[in-house]
């Protein structure tokens, strides 16, 4: 199984959410969208990092955005991907809620492998992104993200995970 995070980072002032769009036509997972796709900013879990650290130094990679502040995890699940760049192919996801002032986007981190596959960056306010035909990963999301940034009550979380996991220090 691979530990993966990923960010609802969300700009403070316009309240809107940076997604990025992938093309990658090589993994059988994805090659089916011919257009692309949108997922939120993160990946995967080093061995030796929480799944709070994973997150900001992947922010920081796919994005150069540095000033962020986590919250709380607001979803975890298991998903499952045939990706080229990974052998495994069972996810522990966790996204977290994250709020950040900047708005530039920066790519001169994101690895060779991530240049072939990025093909842009987007906020999205709550109304587009409930509005659009364009897939957006977790399929779900798009459906309760308004219900999960202004009501904490709402969040989706596995009680006790570390014990089940035993991945986090």
């Amino acid at each position: 199984m691979r530990f993966t995070t990923r960010g609802i980072l969300i700009h403070k002032s316009s309240g809107n959410i940076l997604f990025i769009k992938y093309l990658d036509k090589i993994s059988k997972s994805t090659a089916e969208f011919s257009d692309g796709f949108w997922v939120m900013p993160g990946g995967g879990v080093e061995p030796s990092e929480r799944f709070e650290e994973a997150l900001k130094r992947e922010i920081f990679e796919e994005t150069g955005i540095k000033n962020i502040k986590i919250k709380n995890c607001i979803l975890s699940r298991i998903a499952y991907a045939e990706l080229s760049n990974n052998k495994q192919n069972i996810y522990y996801e966790r996204y977290y809620l994250v709020e950040t002032d900047e708005v530039e986007i920066s790519i001169k981190n994101i690895t060779d492998e991530e240049t072939k596959v990025i093909k842009e960056y987007k906020w999205w306010s709550i109304n587009e992104l409930k509005k659009t035909k364009e897939i957006i990963f977790p399929l779900e999301l798009k459906n309760y993200i308004d219900k999960v940034i202004t009501n904490l009550n709402y969040t989706i979380d596995i009680t006790d995970s570390n014990d089940i996991l035993k991945h986090e220090k």
